[in-house]
């Protein structure tokens, strides 16, 4: 699975402490809250398309990657 990130940059943001800057965050992607992945295109543009929200599984997760990375 390593092999898959080679081509993503890894963006963590923790918004567990639910303060007014985390509500604005989930806000501004139309989140309820964690777990949720986000994606940005090349051309660094959101890709709503490939929003993951919620637990998925390492299978799922994997088959998500691929198919983005094309």
């Amino acid at each position: 699975m390593i092999d898959e990130f080679m081509h993503w940059t890894l963006l963590r943001i923790d918004v567990t402490r639910n303060t007014a800057e985390d509500t604005a965050m989930l806000r501004r992607f139309g989140l309820f809250g964690p777990p949720a992945l986000i994606f940005y295109g090349k051309e660094g543009r959101l890709a709503p398309d490939a929003q993951l929200v919620g637990f998925v599984s390492a299978d799922t997760f994997l088959a998500h990657l691929r198919r983005w990375n094309r």
